[in-house]
């Protein structure tokens, strides 16, 4: 049977095929509004969800884990102390306190955001963006999506996140209330779900560690779907995870790297919806919740920029087009926004 092969566009690298029966269509009502009008919002509504729930479900279960733990040691601690315990009962005690987990938060976002990508469609639909800064790299520098959608884009970034925290808070919700009774005022758990920097920092520093992360975020998204380099298209998955388990273990020690306005804000307004304490999330650390919002967009835009000026010779940038086609095609896309 004959079959047709839909192009995709250079934002969507890496070029997997998607092969669609010849003449295909939807065959009821939702099916085709879907097709027509919500497939790339639905696509990041569910891919960001994802990712949100299994990373930031990674940062909760280790610390869940480590506070029982904790918990578990200084009950063995105070048996010891009141002479009802032994020395191996402390030992084990100690041994289970002292058990490294560091690595697993940073490869556990990894695969979130993997696995993110691939409840989004993977590069089918939207190009599995899950990320604002990504969105608006892509728009300004590849010109795509279109602007009409960009907002669509980030609407359904911040609403999944948002969703995904609700769903993460009620699945864990009898374990948190258990390990922390105070946890409507308990930062530590709070940044389980969202990103809370180093208290001594700056306003300022705070920004630059966001900015700076972002920033290679975006030069290594760039260059792995950059089609006029050598990277191979069928191993991007196997990039994506490398380069975001890279950053969350270089990059994340001073504001825990969120790189991502949604995956931030929206778990935010989650923990103010189930009565966690709007102060603590709003005020706290020279009130920080709007660094992951601006951080961001500004390194990923600079990094975008870098990496088309130093290394992209494609000329779907403006970065590598003359002045006045740049010129140009700004009064064209003004002429059709005023119609």
């Amino acid at each position: 049977s004959k079959v047709i092969v839909r192009p995709k566009q250079i934002h969507q690298n890496p070029l997997t095929p998607t092969i669609l029966p010849k003449g295909f269509t939807p065959i009821n009502e939702w099916g085709r509004r879907k097709a027509k009008y919500h497939k790339e919002w639905l696509a990041e509504f569910l891919g960001t969800m994802v990712m949100t729930i299994l990373g930031d479900g990674c940062s909760l279960q280790n610390l869940l884990g480590m506070k029982a733990k904790e918990d578990k040691y200084l009950a063995f601690l105070s048996a010891y102390n009141n002479s009802d315990g032994n020395t191996a009962d402390l030992l084990t005690g100690v041994t289970m306190i002292t058990q490294g987990y560091s690595i697993n938060v940073q490869l556990g976002w990894g695969g979130a955001v993997l696995c993110g990508y691939f409840a989004a469609g993977g590069s089918s639909l939207s190009g599995a963006h899950l990320n604002m800064c990504v969105t608006l790299s892509n728009f300004f520098f590849r010109g795509s999506p279109k602007w009409k959608l960009v907002l669509a884009y980030v609407f359904a970034q911040l609403l999944g996140a948002y969703v995904g925290g609700l769903l993460l808070f009620g699945y864990y919700r009898k374990v948190i209330e258990t390990c922390y009774p105070d946890w409507k005022t308990n930062q530590d758990l709070f940044s389980a779900f969202v990103t809370v920097p180093v208290d001594y920092l700056s306003s300022g520093r705070q920004f630059i560690s966001e900015a700076v992360a972002s920033m290679f975020l975006i030069m290594g998204i760039f260059a792995m779907t950059d089609p006029y380099n050598n990277t191979s298209n069928e191993l991007f998955p196997l990039y994506l995870f490398i380069l975001i388990y890279t950053l969350m273990a270089a990059m994340s020690l001073q504001t825990e790297a969120a790189i991502n306005f949604g995956r931030d804000f929206g778990p935010r307004l989650a923990l103010l919806t189930v009565g966690a304490d709007k102060d603590l999330l709003f005020d706290s650390n020279h009130h920080y919740f709007w660094v992951p919002i601006v951080g961001p967009v500004v390194g990923g835009l600079w990094g975008a920029f870098t990496y088309d000026l130093l290394i992209f010779r494609g000329h779907e940038s403006w970065v590598n087009r003359p002045l006045y086609q740049n010129i140009d095609v700004l009064e064209r896309k003004w002429y059709k926004f005023k119609r």
